[in-house]
């Protein structure tokens, strides 16, 4: 059977969430997702920051271990450190891995300020290493 794991990366407002919905409706997970609070408000804490994206990986994870066809996973994925356990897991699952940089012109949900977003992407890391370490076998996670 084919699996297929989708890492959609990108700032706030460029489209993760739409294009996660549309290519895995039933699989698709984020750390916001776990920043929702019972009633269905979204609060961001960055005291949960760590909590929240570990929250993300394991249910990520859980969907592999079903065997899943498809998964979603849409963070902002600035660092290739954030991508790397999913990758790892998607290779101990024989999914297919496909990063996608959502670059859409759409408005944040989470009104991110403007010098979060310039700090984000000063610090934004290329995939492309990713990608070839993968396929020259010397990717180490």
């Amino acid at each position: 059977m084919d699996k297929t794991l989708y890492i959609i990366r990108g700032l706030p407002g460029s489209g993760k969430t739409t294009l996660a919905q549309i290519l895995a409706p039933l699989c698709n997970v984020a750390a916001d997702d776990f920043m929702v609070d019972e009633v269905g408000n979204y609060s961001f804490d960055p005291e949960r920051l760590g909590e929240v994206h570990q929250a993300c990986e394991q249910q990520a994870f859980m969907w592999m271990e079903q065997d899943q066809p498809v998964i979603a996973v849409h963070n902002t994925f600035g660092q290739l450190a954030h991508i790397t356990p999913y990758v790892e897991m998607a290779d101990r699952y024989h999914y297919t891995v496909f990063i996608i940089e959502a670059q859409g012109g759409f408005l944040s949900k989470h009104a991110v300020p403007d010098s979060t977003l310039k700090r984000m992407v000063a610090c934004w890391d290329d995939t492309k290493t990713l990608f070839y370490e993968r396929l020259l076998g010397t990717f180490k996670g």
